[in-house]
């Protein structure tokens, strides 16, 4: 009897990969909530003859961040991987547990020699226990240690931590750092192409959007470009709004009441990535209520939409002003 105990006691010990992957968990669970977005967070350690890594995916998206948390720098993204093709990309689009794509990823990396050896997750974990993954229990909201009375606030940007544009796009973001100080017409020119572009994109699909585009935002779309500004009012309803949406648009994610596959869930995703479409282009357009405006933020919201020529509107605006400066300088 006392060896089943002690083996059942040896079970339970935690390794300190998942000990790691827990405590990341809780902080990005932490981070999250602090600025008010519903997501999901998987954690997962790998380990090869050459090192070991610490991977992080989201169940919105692929692998999105919301604005407000910041990435440790030595984590790696699973959307930032190379070797996360678009294919990979499109079929997990915003599954519901996140610890079913971070498991697929798995089978990636395990290619070329790498093991998913330890991981942690705020979602399900039933994904982690078939796949025979060591893993904490559910890092639920209710146990999350950083969620108690009393706790420090989550990290900002600083030494170990980045922001999530320098995740996404490492050679744009500085580059847009160094324009933030430019006159206020220059920045504008910088994202003006992708607002018109995705504003465009999401009006199209807005048919597909329960309810609709919601009037607060859908007024604000309208009045862009114009002679008037919206007055502070509009932008607050606007923000409420566009928060509220993000909601709405968590309820539609692939997976989310149990399918096992991709391929059950085609017409969720459809429904999903309307939604999505406009939920990213309202977090872009909400960036021009701020002076200066806060350009790697409404540059990730454009990238996460997952327009593949967003990125060249962006960079080929972004070169024109650089050169423009110059020339002024």
């Amino acid at each position: 009897m006392a060896a089943g105990q002690s083996a059942a006691a040896r079970e339970r010990r935690e390794s300190s990969d998942a000990a790691a992957a827990k405590e990341l968990a809780w902080k990005l669970q932490h981070a999250a909530q602090a600025v008010g977005y519903p997501i999901e967070w998987a954690v997962g350690v790998f380990r090869s003859p050459s090192g070991m890594e610490t991977v992080v995916t989201s169940n919105d998206g692929a692998s999105y961040i919301p604005a407000g948390v910041f990435m440790p720098r030595s984590v790696r993204v699973v959307s930032s991987d190379p070797l996360v093709d678009d294919h990979f990309r499109q079929l997990w689009f915003g599954w519901a547990d996140p610890a079913r794509v971070l498991v697929e990823y798995a089978q990636l990396r395990a290619e070329s020699g790498w093991r998913l050896v330890a991981a942690a997750t705020t979602g399900p974990v039933s994904s982690l226990r078939d796949a025979g993954v060591e893993h904490a229990p559910s890092c639920s909201r209710q146990t999350n240690p950083l969620l108690q009375p009393g706790q420090l606030a989550s990290p900002g940007m600083d030494g170990m931590h980045e922001h999530r544009l320098a995740v996404l796009w490492p050679d744009v973001y500085p580059r847009l750092v160094r324009v933030m100080d430019a006159d206020p017409l220059l920045q504008d020119r910088i994202v003006s192409a992708a607002s018109a572009s995705l504003m465009n994109t999401a009006t199209t699909q807005a048919q597909a959007v329960d309810g609709g585009i919601p009037i607060p935002i859908r007024q604000i779309w309208l009045t862009r470009g114009g002679d008037r500004d919206p007055s502070p009012q509009q932008w607050a309803e606007y923000d409420a709004a566009a928060k509220d949406f993000n909601t709405v648009t968590s309820i539609f994610r692939p997976g989310f009441v149990g399918q096992s596959d991709p391929s059950e869930t085609i017409e969720e995703l459809a429904r999903y990535r309307a939604h999505w479409m406009v939920a990213r282009t309202a977090e872009l357009i909400g960036g021009w209520a701020t002076r200066p405006l806060p350009l790697p933020d409404m540059c990730y919201a454009a990238a996460a939409a997952g327009n593949v020529h967003i990125r060249d509107l962006i960079v080929d605006s972004l070169a024109s002003v650089e050169e423009d400066l110059v020339y002024a300088g």
